[in-house]
């Protein structure tokens, strides 16, 4: 069993079990602050190597030197006026999120937002990031998205089976498929 959470209230962090990984949260602005200042805190755990196949070892997933040489490169895309000229896809995409939330609103059961962000998400990181329309909102059974889908699930399988014998009670079937997981 794993030890209680930790909170300190001055400090604005607290330290809680994420499975059988102990995670520390930083809740306030001066901490986080301080954490994406400095690259002492930009090491990655044990679940960002299983991306270096997929996204390599740059921003998200580098860390030390590389990852602040990636990061001064592109901390000038986030300058104001050029994040200027991306309120329209913003506001564009936001629309088309709002009217298909508007859709589901006059009915009386839950539905699940994840799918909804997630192709938001997804069109407008396309479409300011690559310089592609994916349409994903509108279109959520297309080609790109199913592939994203399936990366995501097999990184999924690959980190449940890659900590398997540290996740007492995860259970996953040894098929073939996701024996090429692995």
């Amino acid at each position: 069993m794993p030890p209680p959470a930790y909170s300190n209230p001055t400090s604005r962090w607290a330290s809680v079990w994420l499975g059988p990984m102990p995670t520390v949260v930083v809740y306030s602005p001066p901490g986080i602050a301080e954490v994406l200042k400095s690259s002492k805190h930009s090491s990655k755990g044990v679940s960002y190597h299983l991306l270096h196949e997929w996204l390599g070892t740059g921003l998200l997933t580098a860390a030390g030197a590389k990852w602040k040489s990636r990061r001064r490169m592109i901390t000038p895309s986030f300058h104001f006026e050029i994040l200027r000229n991306y309120a329209r896809t913003f506001a564009e995409q936001a629309r088309i999120l709002i009217s298909l939330l508007d859709q589901q609103a006059d009915t009386d059961r839950y539905i699940d937002l994840f799918p909804y962000i997630t192709h938001a998400a997804l069109d407008i990181i396309c479409d300011t990031a690559m310089g592609t329309t994916v349409n994903a909102q509108r279109s959520p059974e297309n080609e790109y998205v199913d592939a994203v889908y399936a990366v995501s699930r097999s990184l999924f399988n690959r980190y449940v089976g890659h900590r398997r014998l540290a996740w007492p009670g995860v259970h996953v079937l040894r098929t073939r498929t996701y024996m090429n997981m692995l």
